[in-house]
């Protein structure tokens, strides 16, 4: 048997007039798994860092969001406060304005942002994927408790 990977892994989708997130994840070629599920706007919380740091030319502070299990860091975000911007790179939300640059402590990954427009129209499908046509199944809350 062939094993090969689609072209889209994961989509990561969030309505913040609603709190509903979505999730569209298809390891394999034609398997396909839709979820979704609601989450309180402040599930993530980040704790903001001393000092200004300039990446890609761009000014940014940078913020920590612990682990609620271990207390360790789990997410470090370099994030431009002047551009309003709560949703961040893989589910990243609640983020204080554009995230610049991400580091994911548990998947041992660093993003950085090579480009940002704000005149660029994004094409409906970016709004509503083909691949969230197929149904949810709903899984439990993102709630803070």
């Amino acid at each position: 048997m062939e094993v090969r990977i689609d072209s889209i892994q994961y989509i990561n989708y969030f309505q913040l007039d609603s709190f509903i997130t979505r999730v569209h994840f298809s390891p394999l070629v034609g398997v396909y798994k839709n979820i979704f599920r609601f989450f309180d706007p402040d599930y993530v919380q980040w704790v903001v860092q001393e000092g200004t740091y300039i990446i890609n030319g761009i000014s940014c502070k940078h913020a920590i969001s612990y682990s609620k299990q271990t207390n360790a860091p789990a997410f470090e975000i370099w994030y431009n406060e002047d551009i309003e911007m709560s949703i961040g790179p893989l589910n990243l939300f609640n983020v204080p304005g554009l995230v610049v640059k991400a580091k994911i402590h548990g998947m041992r990954t660093t993003l950085i942002l090579k480009e940002f427009s704000t005149t660029d129209v994004p094409d409906d499908r970016v709004f509503w994927p083909e691949e969230f046509n197929a149904p949810f199944k709903k899984q439990p809350d993102l709630r803070r408790k």
